[in-house]
């Protein structure tokens, strides 16, 4: 155009207005009972007129559709929490970025998975399975019926519960027909099913709860269970407890025995120790010894 000066004029370019947008992303996966964090400030984009002034500080957040997982929350631009519920396939959820007249939406999915168990040892009985956790503790899972679980109850767990009073000083665990042992600090414990007295408490009462092996408060390098017989080796001797209608104890009788009761012929030199469903077996001096 030209203006009353006969010089000419330029119009103002029309300004593109202010856009915010959410990139879309594969969100890392949460785990129940681990705390999660993702900030979606870092998937914030903006164009348009005054976009370089937009900082994720500025901007509020919400959420819209869907629903996010138990235990999470939105706080500003940052989901996090702790997950309290694992969820098959994902939860979807809406997050709205706006700044202004502007807003940025994008929908994202969640997968939960379930707790995670870090073990450094793992020990499967005949209907019940036990760990030593990387902490020391022990726990227990499966079938709970003579109290092999060792949670104070009889009931049934299709989750890890906490072995009682067994929470640090766990070396080693094994599961039998219905009852476990483990070695906490160099002594042994058991509990379940004591009908034979594989409990080794010199009784035939069976126990929810660990009860202390007769005689083996130190000293004790490895554990082993059968269906209705416990062994170890202690300071380089094999003893054995419970049942003994096969000889699985190693005594020169059938009888059952109520507390350890040394091996016979086998007094030194034992590495490792094997009991099965009715009898056992040990490395000595390196040789395979059988009973």
């Amino acid at each position: 155009t030209t203006g009353n000066s006969g010089g000419e004029t330029t119009e103002p370019e029309p300004k593109e207005p202010l856009k915010l947008t959410l990139q879309s992303a594969q969100l890392r996966d949460a785990v129940v009972g681990s705390a999660y964090s993702m900030d979606f400030s870092t998937l914030l984009g903006a164009s348009g007129d005054g976009a370089d002034t937009v900082q994720p500080t500025d901007v509020s957040w919400a959420l819209g559709t869907g629903t996010i997982p138990p235990g999470l929350t939105l706080t500003g631009s940052e989901l996090k929490g702790t997950p309290t519920q694992k969820t098959t396939s994902g939860s979807s959820f809406e997050v709205i970025a706006t700044y202004q007249d502007a807003q940025g939406k994008q929908v994202y999915t969640l997968k939960v998975g379930g707790r995670i168990l870090h073990v450094t040892q793992i020990e499967s009985g005949s209907g019940h399975t036990c760990v030593v956790t990387t902490a020391g503790s022990a726990k227990c899972w499966g079938q709970g019926s003579f109290g092999q679980l060792g949670n104070n109850t009889t009931a049934n767990s299709p989750v890890p519960v906490d072995v009682f009073g067994l929470s640090s000083g766990v070396s080693a665990i094994s599961a039998g027909g219905f009852h476990t042992c483990a070695i906490v600090s160099g002594s042994t414990k058991c509990w379940g099913y004591s009908g034979f007295g594989q409990l080794g408490d010199g009784s035939t009462g069976n126990s929810p709860v660990p009860v202390n092996v007769v005689g083996l408060s130190s000293g004790v390098t490895a554990i082993s269970v059968g269906d209705y017989h416990s062994c170890a080796t202690v300071s380089g001797s094999a003893k054995c407890w419970g049942r003994n209608i096969n000889g699985q104890v190693g005594g020169d009788s059938a009888a059952n025995v109520l507390v350890p009761t040394n091996v016979e012929g086998i007094n030194s030199g034992v590495s490792t120790i094997s009991a099965g469903a009715s009898h056992t077996c040990a490395a000595v001096s390196g040789a395979a010894k059988c009973w």
